[in-house]
């Protein structure tokens, strides 16, 4: 009992270890917070490591990297890779030749790939600065030009279209293709050139190409016979000065299926609203007279069951709509005519047997 009341009455005192525990417990609590601190800071070191590990030496990652311009050369897809400048196309009087939706042909059946590699057209090339080396594809064809003297030969151009035209970019081609006579649809490795005018004065004083053989000549969506379209297009616009023939490729919602070597008729003096009116609307050359006479019946048939609106909005080749009697067709290739005027369509028809008859 004694022991007990001494206990009681002495004053308390903090030995040493409690002193320590409540330092302790209290130093704890005043630091808490570092934990969640600390481990943030590890995060966003780790984030940042992470992301540069992406970046080679030097590179720095702006907030906002605009993306480096690229030339781009006809609609929907293509860029020119070899040296290309600032091109200057975009002034040249003529229209570009489409890439179809599917990205592997223009809309003339000429590949727009050949082995991985990007193709332009004439046009494109044209606008390039000299020295560049493309892929270049168009239609090789002869051209009026002043003789230098007995046993000199023209050379050849290389057109955006199968017929030289106002409307289209012919390039005179040097090198191997002046040793060449071939005619028809090519795909060309080309350097461009300075152009010389002085020997063939009807082609534009624009660049020329420099190309060796050939690297493509032509497939079965680009080949017909007996008519073919070059010449059919050129006899055609011959009385008509003022239309366009330009490829096309029909619109995803038309019924009609075309062949590639389908022409589009048009006049920059017509609104497309009217073209009905044109005395040659389309022109459509197929591979040969039997693709004709299986798949010819069955898109004028479409056509003509197409009311006006649809044929105008649905389909890109047939504004206004079209009846089955306005058609011309001889052998491989047919004309819709617009006038309705059987000494038009007689007319036409001639042209066509006569270019039968030629091939």
């Amino acid at each position: 009992m004694k022991n007990s009341q001494q206990s009681t009455d002495r004053p308390l005192q903090p030995d040493a270890d409690d002193s320590a525990h409540a330092e302790f417990w209290s130093t704890s609590r005043s630091r808490s917070w570092l934990w969640p601190a600390a481990a943030l800071i590890v995060i966003l070191v780790v984030v940042v490591v992470i992301g540069r590990l992406g970046q080679t030496p030097g590179e720095s990652l702006p907030a906002s990297s605009p993306a480096p311009a690229r030339a781009v050369v006809p609609e929907r897809s293509l860029t020119i890779v070899a040296n290309p400048g600032a091109s200057s196309s975009s002034g040249l009087p003529s229209y570009r030749i489409g890439i179809r939706s599917d990205g592997q042909r223009y809309d003339d059946g000429i590949p727009a790939t050949l082995d991985g590699n990007q193709v332009v057209r004439v046009r494109d090339a044209a606008g390039l600065p000299i020295g560049s080396t493309v892929l270049v594809a168009g239609w090789a064809l002869s051209q009026p030009c002043m003789k230098m003297g007995v046993g000199s030969q023209c050379p050849l151009v290389l057109s955006d279209a199968p017929f030289l035209s106002d409307a289209t970019v012919s390039l005179q081609m040097s090198g191997q293709a002046a040793f060449n006579s071939d005619h028809g649809p090519r795909i060309f490795q080309a350097t461009v050139q300075p152009g010389d005018c002085s020997a063939a004065p009807t082609a534009a004083c624009g660049p020329s190409l420099n190309v060796g053989d050939p690297l493509w000549t032509g497939d079965a969506l680009t080949n017909t016979g007996p008519i073919t379209p070059g010449p059919l297009l050129e006899v055609l616009s011959v009385d008509n000065l003022n239309l366009d023939f330009k490829p096309f490729e029909e619109s995803g919602y038309c019924p009609l299926n075309w062949p590639y070597q389908s022409y589009i008729v048009s006049s920059p003096s017509v609104p497309r609203a009217e073209w009905a009116s044109l005395p040659i609307r389309l022109v459509v050359v197929y591979a040969s007279a039997d693709a004709l006479a299986s798949d010819g019946a069955a898109n004028r048939t479409a056509a003509a069951s197409m009311s006006a609106f649809d044929a105008s909005n649905r389909c890109v080749s047939i504004p206004g709509g079209v009846n089955d009697a306005a058609w011309v067709a001889f052998d491989n290739a047919m004309v819709l005519t617009g006038y309705d005027d059987a000494g038009v369509r007689v007319q036409i028809r001639d042209i066509l047997e006569q270019l039968a008859s030629a091939s």
